[in-house]
C-alpha cells in the first residue's frame, strides 16, 4: 500500500487529473505497485480487478505509461548515487588500518 501511495504522490507532478478520474489514477498506482512487487491482484472468471472498479485496460495502461515515463529518469538518477553503507564501510576500514598502524 505504501508503494501505491508513493506512486500516487509522484503522479501529482503530471497533469493526469485533468484527463483521468481520481479512481483511475489510484487504480494505475495500485497496478504498478503490484507489478513491481510481483503481487497478483484479485480477479474473477467474469472480470479482471480493474473492470470491477470500472477502469478499462486502455486507460489503466495510459496512466501507468505516463507514470513510468516520469519515474524512469528519476530511478536512473538514484541508481548512480553512492551506497551509503558501502561508504561507511570504507571509512571504517580506513580507521581500522590507521589504528593498526599506530599499534
Amino acid at each position: 500500500a505504501s508503494a501505491a501511495h508513493a506512486l500516487l504522490v509522484e503522479s501529482f507532478d503530471l497533469p493526469l487529473c485533468l484527463r483521468h478520474s481520481p479512481h483511475t489514477i489510484a487504480a494505475s498506482c495500485i497496478s504498478l505497485a503490484s507489478l513491481f512487487f510481483d503481487f497478483p491482484l484479485p480477479s474473477s472468471p467474469d472480470a479482471k480487478w480493474n473492470q470491477v472498479i470500472a477502469v478499462d485496460d486502455e486507460e489503466l495502461d495510459e496512466v501507468g505509461a505516463a507514470l513510468l515515463d516520469l519515474l524512469e529518469p528519476r530511478a536512473a538518477a538514484f541508481a548512480t548515487l553512492p551506497d551509503p553503507q558501502a561508504e561507511a564501510d570504507k571509512e571504517a576500514n580506513k580507521l581500522r588500518l590507521w589504528l593498526q598502524s599506530r599499534s
